[in-house]
């Protein structure tokens, strides 16, 4: 069983606190910015409250299988491996996993398979557009894959809000924290994520469990199995800033740039707040060109709410392809 320290974690991770978005300022009539990209929100240099917190490292991996209960550590013989209450055993500190394999993420194992040429009738058509790889329902015994994980959890991180992200798993993905199911998703090429806040285990060891199965593939070419993408531990206070909700729009017009600024505000707690939220706008250098703050706002319990300002940057440089600017905008409450 392998057991990672939060020092161990904050070692292999980049924390972060408040939202930063790098965007572009075009010239009139071009494409301005409308969304902020998940490497932007990990920019270093950040600080809490917003933590993100890299998971690759320190996974357990096995083979299970795709049509043998038997061969798959139980899973399918009853009812309650989905159960609420905390009965499933591979996600369990009693679980031994030392016959696992360690793996640090992103991991494919399609990759680590034998080709197979299997030439005959759709098996032909099947196994080359996979890369000649043993995956499919003619081949359960390595067509799913299970990932375990144990991590700490520190007494001080009661009361936050805490999830656990994944970039990308291909391809049916289920979840399973300290026994308990906490989600599932079977699409291969979005990410994902499960608030964990009410099944973990504050000042101890906490157990993820994914089960990957690579059975059913979405298109017609290698795709590869397993956890292919980065895992995150995020943490936040119950009131946050909306993962994917910090929203700049600029406009360039006559030697000037207008810039309409949103984002969500969640309340994930139990009494309404008031909020404010502010923008400060910096140039391609680091240097503060604008500043911008929202009206005030009220947040109910278990609700959320747009803050939204506006500011202006004059004599902006603009992006081009051969200068590449970029501005960036830090988004705090």
């Amino acid at each position: 069983m392998t057991q990672v320290s939060r020092r161990s974690l904050l070692a292999s991770s980049l924390a972060v606190g408040t939202p930063l978005l790098s965007f572009p300022l075009a010239p009139a009539g071009a494409q301005t910015l409308q969304s902020a990209g998940d490497d932007a929100a990990r920019a270093p240099g950040a600080i809490a409250p917003r933590e993100e917190l890299l998971l690759d490292f320190g996974w357990r991996f096995a083979f299970g299988h795709a049509s043998d209960p038997a061969q798959d550590f139980g899973f399918g013989l009853g009812q309650g491996d989905f159960a609420k209450t905390g009965d499933f055993k591979i996600a369990k500190s009693a679980f031994d996993d030392t016959g696992w394999r360690t793996v640090d993420l992103p991991h494919d194992w399609a990759v680590e398979l034998p080709f197979v040429n299997d030439e005959s009738g759709q098996g032909d058509a099947n196994s080359r557009s996979h890369g000649f790889k043993p995956l499919g329902r003619r081949f359960p015994a390595t067509s799913v894959g299970w990932y375990r994980r144990t991590f700490d959890i520190p007494e001080s991180d009661k009361g936050r809000r805490i999830w656990i992200e994944f970039d990308g798993a291909l391809r049916d993905a289920v979840i399973w924290v300290n026994g308990c199911f906490v989600g599932r998703n079977d699409n291969g090429y979005m990410p994902f994520r499960f608030d964990l806040s009410d099944v973990l285990k504050y000042g101890g060891a906490n157990h993820v469990v994914v089960r990957v199965d690579a059975s059913f593939g979405d298109g017609w070419f290698y795709e590869g199995a397993g956890i292919y993408r980065h895992v995150w531990l995020t943490k936040a206070d119950p009131i946050h800033l909306g993962k994917w909700d910090s929203v700049v729009r600029a406009t360039v017009e006559q030697g000037a740039a207008t810039l309409d600024l949103a984002t969500i505000v969640q309340n994930d707690g139990d009494r309404a707040v008031n909020v404010t939220v502010d923008w400060t706008i910096l140039d391609p250098v680091g240097r503060t060109v604008a500043r911008a703050t929202s009206a005030a706002a009220t947040v109910a319990p278990a609700g959320s709410t747009e803050c939204r300002a506006s500011a202006r940057v004059t004599a902006p440089q603009l992006w081009s392809i051969e200068t590449p600017n970029l501005y960036t905008a830090i988004v705090k409450m």
